[in-house]
């Protein structure tokens, strides 16, 4: 993973035809649009040093507005901010935390001298109040926004200082989110970040900005330098050790017992003999998660991920190697779900040549797949899931039999569902306990799988069913990631069907062991649809014998709600022990249904189904081989076909 991110910042910092920094713009979709669509705002405070006046502004935030205010993010960590964009208020006008009260204090005390020193130093005289604390502090003269009525400070005496302060800046981020509600009309929820301009002039256009951020996050880390080996490119020269400023940090210094002798930060010695390296692969290690972040970042299964590419051919330029980093992520995206796959099936369309050359590459590259968490404003990161190596020959077989799945689930049940299983809707089969934080582990367990070729046991996945349709049944769905919905009956199953399908693409994939076909003597007890979906499925005879023992029980419930409502309880399906049945008590459960068959007067219409099964059940009950899970899961894929049917066949005539 490394030597891609290193070999991504490369091509970033070899071809940049700009400064270090506009490099490390974030471009996060999140700050340009709500959830709803709606484009967010970017406030701009103005300090007009000739009026002794601040003027508020607004912008709508686009790709070009992040790079001309330079929004780099916030500093991480608990150190005194310093950023002249950010997305909190308080830090231009007030901060609590560590510091000076403001970012425009904090950079001027650190500015050794120029221009923006120079304006800063006005600022903090003409526009800042010094708060009556012991401790050196500012907070905004709010009364110098325009046209405003007079907002004292309060008096500081005989209260505790750390109590004040935090008053104070509940009080100021309030004053200053009503003044530009009302002189922008702009609530909080609409603003993603505020910048601060001089006399109309960006932040971004002062050098000395410029190269102080640069300085922050490169040069700082040199402070205790020494000269060495660096162990990514191999030449002598200057080295750090310090990796604290990594905008993800998956290589950690915080351990002494990772440093080697347990020495700890010391030049040449503990971290530095683990890994140093120079100034060049520092910054190219900084820009490759930087343009990874940007570019290469998504979500599967409600995880957070980076598809990273190897860029294993140093040559290519930097047109080919964007648009192979390019095509090499929407590549794997389109196995995550449909949308996803008919996307890139248009921009293949529209470029034909372009992935012309990408065929050619692809039976020599792979990806990597880095799951990782980092909430919000937070330095913390953690790496929940590294699936390395991934060949794009081994997606392209995942992504053909999606494809291929999809299409036998229409031949199956026609085009009224959406039958596409891509990775990204199994995350909706396999039950996630909220509140359990190694619950995830068997999600992307079950990706690393599917990527890498590993085999499964079937058995845990059917387990993982039986616990989805318990969901539905018992109404179970505040305790996973199973969303409520109005007909439980109808869409557990639906969610059984689908797992049906997963399981034959599981099978194609070669995750899992396909079952042989059905028995010969079925041909003229069955009708055509249950006869070709237990061949599709390749249902084994205790499978069988179990599948057309659910589609009885599906008989008997369409009886007992027949007429009324589809969501109604079936009390046939109370008959089934959801925590597992034994092979003895299949015996009880066949005579009960044939009972039930008698009652209901269906029997006559269901006389070879019912044959079938006890021919079947019969002849494997003294060497049954499924264990109780499995005997719950292919009788309630029986009972699903025959419900899903009957929905579709009478939904069918009602629109009809």
């Amino acid at each position: 993973m490394l030597s891609n991110i290193i070999e991504i910042g490369r091509m970033v910092r070899t071809f940049s035809k700009v400064d270090f920094v506009f490099n490390l713009v974030e471009y996060n979709e999140e700050l340009i649009f709500d959830n709803k669509g709606n484009r967010k705002f970017l406030v701009i405070i103005d300090f007009d040093i000739k009026e002794e006046k601040i003027k508020l502004s607004r912008k709508e935030i686009d790709h070009k507005v992040l790079e001309e205010y330079l929004w780099v993010g916030n500093k991480k960590g608990s150190s005194p901010q310093d950023r002249l964009t950010t997305d909190t208020i308080r830090y231009l006008i007030f901060n609590s935390g560590y510091g000076y009260g403001s970012s425009l204090i904090n950079i001027l005390y650190n500015l050794k001298k120029g221009n923006l020193r120079e304006l800063l130093e006005i600022i903090k005289n003409k526009f800042f109040i010094k708060l009556p604390l012991k401790r050196e502090r500012y907070c905004l003269n709010l009364n110098k926004i325009q046209n405003r009525k007079e907002i004292l400070i309060p008096e500081s005496k005989g209260i505790d200082e750390k109590l004040y302060i935090e008053n104070l800046e509940k009080k100021w981020e309030k004053e200053i989110l009503d003044i530009i509600e009302e002189e922008l009309g702009l609530t909080k929820k609409e603003i993603s970040l505020y910048t601060i301009t001089i006399n109309s002039r960006k932040a971004s256009e002062f050098e000395e900005y410029r190269n102080y951020i640069e300085q922050t996050l490169i040069d700082e880390n040199f402070e205790e330098n020494y000269e060495g080996i660096c162990h990514i490119c191999g030449e002598r020269k200057e080295l750090t050790y310090d990796t604290a400023r990594f905008p993800a940090k998956f290589y950690i210094t915080k351990l002494i017992t990772f440093s080697s002798n347990f020495e700890g930060k010391k030049p040449k010695k503990g971290f530095s003999k683990n890994f140093s390296l120079c100034r060049d692969c520092y910054k190219d290690i900084i820009l490759g998660i930087k343009f990874i972040q940007n570019y290469l970042g998504t979500s599967l299964g409600n995880n957070d991920l980076w598809i990273i590419p190897g860029l294993f051919l140093n040559p290519l330029g930097k047109e080919l190697k964007e648009s192979w980093i390019k095509i090499s992520r929407n590549f794997v995206r389109s196995t995550f779900n449909l949308e996803e796959f008919l996307r890139f099936e248009e921009e293949i369309q529209k470029s034909l040549e372009e992935y012309k050359e990408f065929e050619e590459l692809m039976d020599y590259s792979k990806v990597d797949l880095f799951f990782y968490e980092s909430p919000p404003g937070s330095a913390a990161f953690k790496i929940k899931e590294y699936i390395k190596d991934v060949h794009l020959k081994r997606v392209e077989k995942i992504r053909k039999t999606i494809r291929d799945v999809e299409n036998l689930g229409k031949s199956l049940f026609g085009e009224r569902e959406n039958w596409f299983l891509g990775l990204e809707n199994i995350y909706f089969l396999i039950p996630i306990r909220r509140g359990r934080v190694s619950e995830y582990k068997k999600l992307l367990d079950l990706y690393e799988a599917i990527f890498l070729e590993h085999k499964l046991d079937k058995r845990i996945i059917i387990n993982y069913f039986v616990e989805l349709a318990k969901i539905y049944i018992f109404e179970k769905f505040p305790q996973y990631n199973i969303k409520k919905v109005k007909n439980n009956d109808l869409e557990m199953s639906l969610s059984i069907l689908k797992t049906n399908l997963l399981l034959k693409l599981f099978e194609k994939i070669n995750l899992i062991e396909g079952g042989e076909n059905m028995p010969e003597l079925l041909e003229n007890l069955l009708d055509e649809d249950i006869q070709n979906y237990i061949l599709k499925m390749g249902y084994e005879e205790e499978e069988t014998a179990l599948f057309l023992l659910g589609y009885l029980i599906g008989e008997i419930g369409y009886e007992q709600v027949r007429g009324g409502d589809f969501n109604a309880k079936k009390p046939i399906l109370n008959k089934i022990n959801f925590n597992g049945i034994s092979s003895k008590n299949l015996i009880n459960l066949s005579n009960e249904i044939f009972e039930k068959l008698d009652q209901y007067r269906i029997r006559g219409y269901n006389e070879k189904i019912f044959s079938a099964m006890k021919f079947l059940m019969d002849k494997n009950i003294k060497s049954w081989k499924l264990n109780d899970n499995e005997n719950v899961y292919y009788i309630l894929s029986g009972y699903a076909f025959n419900t899903y049917k009957r929905i579709k066949s009478i939904k069918g005539r009602e629109e009809q």
